[in-house]
């Protein structure tokens, strides 16, 4: 008869690992759609300070969300920015970071409880946990939750506005 224990599953996911500031930060990469290179973005008056503006990609309105402005991170980007499309639901957001590093594989074991308290501002729950990579602390991000419910409810207006000025635009033609 065999005693032995069976080994237990380690489960393991690819993360995106990207910086802001002086800060490394990692997401699921199952969480992400896409990654495009900086484009131009279309102002739009009266939205939060953190939101830059829509994009269209391939037919699709995208909110651009300033992902150092929401998260009240400080330092001066030192790369070339990029953003990263994340699907909320039914709607695509993309996040603006100062430059996306590498692609590598974590097992949950690696990844450790945040601390008490990292974040201030309007999202502060959405560091999930920490690891080390390369003798630097990474912290592991949840896009979902970055976005407050009243944050996520003032994107659903911005849509809307753009939607009926792009509906305008098209009966005018």
């Amino acid at each position: 008869m065999d005693t032995t224990k069976p080994a237990k599953f380690e489960s393991s996911f690819k993360i995106l690992h990207f910086l802001m500031g002086n800060t490394d930060f990692a997401v699921k990469l199952s969480d992400v759609t896409e990654i495009i290179r900086m484009v131009e973005i279309r102002k739009i008056p009266r939205v939060p300070a953190y939101i830059e503006g829509v994009l269209h990609l391939r037919g699709e309105i995208i909110i651009v969300v300033n992902l150092k402005k929401l998260l009240l991170i400080v330092g001066k980007s030192i790369k070339q920015p990029k953003i990263i499309i994340f699907s909320l639901g039914d709607k695509k957001i993309g996040f603006i970071v100062d430059d996306v590093s590498k692609i590598v594989q974590k097992r949950e074991n690696e990844i450790l409880p945040p601390p008490p308290v990292i974040l201030t501002g309007p999202a502060p729950d959405c560091i999930t946990g920490v690891f080390e990579e390369n003798e630097k602390n990474v912290l592991m991000l949840d896009l979902a939750r970055s976005m407050s419910s009243l944050e996520e409810e003032g994107l659903n207006k911005v849509l809307e506005r753009e939607l009926s000025f792009l509906i305008e635009q098209i009966n005018r033609d």
